[in-house]
Formats: structure tokens, sequence, C-alpha cells
């Protein structure tokens, strides 16, 4: 599995709880052959980290490709610029349908 990190610094207008976003990449992401999980953590008042998983590098580049234009056009506004980006192979990753149970679809 292979994981790709966003932290981005927001300015006054990405203050807001909403999660539109966040939602609609969420769903180009998920189309994506390979996705695994995309999550979006608010880590202080104007910064967000993102982490997207996918089975492979080659995956996973091929689906932020496909989903730059959409982050591109939603993220300007809420932005102070681009982000501090991180990639790398993931050592451990568990979640509770890990156990056995099915992800709700």
């Amino acid at each position: 599995m292979h994981a790709h990190v966003n932290i981005w610094r927001l300015n006054d207008a990405g203050n807001s709880g909403s999660d539109r976003i966040s939602r609609e990449v969420a769903d180009l992401l998920r189309q994506q052959p390979g996705f695994h999980s995309y999550s979006v953590v608010r880590t202080g008042d104007q910064e967000v980290v993102v982490i997207t998983m996918f089975e492979s590098a080659a995956q996973l580049h091929t689906a932020l490709e496909a989903v730059q234009g959409q982050v591109r056009e939603n993220i300007e506004h809420v932005s102070s610029g681009k982000p501090e980006t991180r990639n790398g192979d993931v050592l451990f990753h568990l979640d509770r349908f890990d156990e056995g149970e099915h992800a709700p679809r």
C-alpha cells in the first residue's frame, strides 16, 4: 500500500467547518482503481492534513492526476498556497474493517 500526505495551510475562508470539498474529492478518488482510504484531519485552526492511500504507488499517482483539477479549482480560495507533501510505502495500517467486517457502501 502507498500513501500520499498533504499538509494544507488554510486562509480565513478555510476556517469553516464545511466538508464539501473533502466529500467531492473523496467521491472522485473512490472511483479510481486501487483506492483504499482518504482522511482529512484538522490539526489546527488553519491547517488540515490529508492522507490518501492506494494499493500501489502507480495507482495513487494516476488517481492524484485524475483529481488534480478538482482540487485546484476548489482549494485555491481556502488555502494559503501549495501544500507540503509526503509520499511513501505504508509500513502498517489497521482499521476496524481489517478484522472481518465489511465497510459500508
